[in-house]
């Protein structure tokens, strides 16, 4: 992975200074693992959204503010400020040491070139939303909305005979707040051009019909 850069040391301040609000036990020693990681320059995906240094800890970041956002669903469920950052910033830190570098075979302009890209090395295969749960639980005890808002934040995308996203957010709504999030923060938020192929798609679509 590459040095931080400016962008990336304020992500990192505001990461945790925000984290320290929470003044749960084991905050520093979970900041301090991370510190020692490849989180702040990981991208939070090889292709996709933030797919470049530091993508990581700017969607944690974005997924934070889009939570904020959701002032009637926060008052609804009661939930505690504390719970916010916890779950929005540490939903994805299973992505830490997950991602490296490699050179491959790209086509760019109807041309095969040699370029440096991310690829996934993952040491640690035993689930997604599962691993961040984990890996934070080694250091802060997380409560069962907690537990259930991380690991719900995937949505219908993990589904299997083991889990269903609707059971789970029929006994945990508070789960939505985190889903909603996270989906608009990577498709709105960090997929450059995806809303306007959507309003394109929209506008042919409206014309055929």
């Amino acid at each position: 992975m590459k040095n931080e850069n400016k962008s990336t040391i304020t992500n990192w301040e505001i990461f945790c200074n925000l984290l320290r609000q929470t003044k749960r036990q084991g905050v520093e020693e979970l900041i301090t693992y991370l510190d020692n990681s490849d989180f702040k320059v990981a991208p939070a995906s090889t292709k996709f959204h933030g797919s470049y240094e530091g993508g990581l800890l700017e969607h944690s970041l974005n997924v934070y503010n889009e939570c904020l956002k959701q002032h009637k669903l926060i008052e609804l469920f009661n939930i505690q400020p504390d719970t916010l950052i916890i779950t929005a910033l540490l939903h994805d830190i299973c992505k830490t040491n997950f991602y490296q570098m490699e050179m491959r075979n790209v086509k760019e302009n109807g041309q095969w070139v040699q370029k440096e890209v991310y690829t996934v090395n993952d040491l640690f295969p035993i689930g997604h939303a599962e691993k961040s749960i984990i890996i934070a639980q080694q250091f802060i005890q997380l409560s069962d909305v907690e537990i259930a808002m991380i690991r719900g934040h995937m949505g219908g995308w993990v589904s299997d005979q083991y889990f269903n996203p609707s059971q789970l957010y029929d006994k945990y709504p508070e789960a939505l707040i985190l889903q909603i999030a996270d989906m608009t923060a990577t498709y709105v938020l960090e997929s450059p051009g995806l809303l306007e192929e959507y309003r394109s798609n929209l506008n042919k679509y409206n014309n055929v019909v």
